[in-house]
C-alpha cells in the first residue's frame, strides 16, 4: 500500500488547509496510507479514520533546527513512499531537504502568485519559495502561473509544474431569520479571507462609507481574522460604520457559505491571490460577486459574466461596482448564473485525482 505524508503547519484555515481535509477524505477511497505532519490542529475535523496524524510542538520561534528534528522523526516513523509539502517554507523546505536524503520523491506547492509583493513580510518569505521549489521534484500550482515573474516562471517549468484547481465542497444553505445586524430594506454585502494588507478591506470600507454619503442604504459583515482586524474596526469606527450599524465584524467561521441567504452580493478586493476559493465559494452559494481584475482573478473569471471585475486598489472603483450591481437586476442574475456554473466545474473528485496522478508519475507506478 502507498503511504503519503502531507506536511502543513495548520489543519485549521482556509485555502491549503481545506484542499488537504478534502484531498484526505478522498485518499480512503483509493485505500491510500496517510500520515499529516502539522502544529495547529483544527477541532472540526472529527473523521480522522485510517489518518495518522503528527502533531508537532512549534517550540521557539527562532528554533528552526528544533523543528526540523521533530520534522524528520516524524517522517522516519511514518516510512512514507512520498511526501507531499503544501506551506509554510520553514516546515516544508526540511522535509523537502530530509526527502532528498533518504531518497524519495517530494512534491511541493505554490498557493499565491509572486507576481506581486505585498508588505515586508511576504517579500521574506518569497526569497524561500524559489529554494523551496529547487529542493522538490515536482511543484504544483492552483492557479496560472503564467503571470510569474521570469525566474518563478523557469523554475516551474524545470519542475513541470501542474495547475490542480481547488475542489469545491458542497454547502447546506439555511435560510435564517434576518438578525439584529441585518436589514430586510437594506442592500447586504459580505467580505470573507483573512484580515492582511492585500486584501484591502480598508479601501471596501471606505466605499460603504462613500455610498452611505451617496444616501444609499448598504450594509456589510466581514468575515475573517488577521493581524490588521484592529486597524479595520478602528477606521470603521471613526467613521461613524459600527455604531450607525452599517459595519459588523463576525469574526472567522468555516461555514460562512451556510448561513449566507441574507447577502444580496459578496465582495473581494484584493490585490493578490493563489486561487481565492472564497470567490469560488461565494458564486457555489449563489450569491453575485464583485471582484478585482487582477491576473490570478481574470485568468479564469470573466468580467459581467461570472463576477463583476473592478479595477484594484481603487476605492472609487468598489463604489461604482456596488451601484451597478444594485441597481442592475439583469447584471445581478447573470452574474449569479455564470458563477454558479463556473463553481461547479471545481470539483473535488477531479482536484483528488488530478493529485493521485501526479503520485503516480513521481512514483513510477500506480499509487493505488
Amino acid at each position: 500500500m502507498t503511504r503519503i505524508l502531507h506536511v502543513i503547519s495548520s489543519l485549521v484555515g482556509g485555502g491549503a488547509e481545506t484542499q488537504l481535509k478534502l484531498l484526505i477524505k478522498k485518499s480512503r477511497d483509493k485505500n491510500l496510507e496517510v500520515g499529516v505532519i502539522f502544529l495547529y490542529d483544527d477541532k472540526e475535523l472529527s473523521d480522522r479514520r485510517g489518518i495518522t496524524f503528527y502533531k508537532l510542538s512549534r517550540g521557539r520561534k527562532m528554533d528552526l533546527i528544533g523543528l526540523s528534528k521533530r520534522i524528520f522523526r516524524a517522517i522516519d516513523d511514518f516510512k512514507p513512499d512520498l511526501i507531499h509539502t503544501w506551506l509554510p517554507e520553514i516546515m516544508c523546505i526540511p522535509a523537502a531537504l530530509y526527502a532528498r536524503q533518504i531518497g524519495i520523491p517530494c512534491l511541493g506547492a505554490q498557493r499565491r502568485s509572486l507576481a506581486k509583493n505585498v508588505g515586508w513580510r511576504c517579500k521574506l518569505r518569497d526569497i524561500f519559495i524559489p529554494i523551496n521549489h529547487l529542493l522538490n521534484e515536482r511543484v504544483v500550482t492552483n492557479f496560472s502561473h503564467d503571470n510569474e515573474p521570469f525566474y518563478i516562471k523557469f523554475i516551474l517549468d524545470r519542475r513541470m509544474a501542474t495547475t490542480v484547481r481547488n475542489g469545491l465542497e458542497d454547502c447546506h444553505i439555511l435560510n435564517p431569520k434576518v438578525g439584529s445586524f441585518l436589514r430586510e430594506e437594506a442592500f447586504k454585502l459580505i467580505f470573507v479571507g483573512r484580515l492582511v494588507k492585500h486584501k484591502n478591506v480598508d479601501l471596501l470600507i471606505s466605499a460603504i462609507s462613500e455610498l452611505i454619503a451617496d444616501g444609499l442604504d448598504v450594509q456589510l459583515s466581514i468575515y475573517g481574522e488577521g493581524v490588521e482586524r484592529d486597524t479595520l474596526h478602528e477606521q470603521a469606527t471613526r467613521l461613524g460604520l459600527i455604531k450607525s450599524n452599517a459595519i459588523e465584524f463576525c469574526g472567522y467561521s468555516s461555514k460562512w457559505r451556510d448561513h449566507s441567504s441574507p447577502y444580496d452580493c459578496f465582495v473581494l478586493p484584493t490585490s493578490a491571490e493563489g486561487m481565492p476559493n472564497v470567490l469560488i465559494e461565494a458564486m457555489s452559494a449563489g450569491l453575485p460577486t464583485i471582484a478585482t481584475s487582477i491576473y490570478e482573478i481574470s485568468s479564469f473569471v470573466e468580467n459581467r459574466v461570472q463576477s463583476l471585475l473592478v479595477e484594484p486598489e481603487s476605492s472609487e472603483s468598489i463604489v461604482v461596482g456596488i451601484k451597478e450591481v444594485m441597481s442592475d437586476l439583469q447584471l445581478r442574475g447573470r452574474l449569479i448564473n455564470g458563477g454558479s456554473d463556473l463553481a461547479k466545474t471545481f470539483s473535488v473528485d477531479s482536484m483528488a485525482e488530478s493529485y493521485f496522478c501526479i503520485y503516480s508519475e513521481m512514483l513510477g507506478r500506480q499509487a493505488y
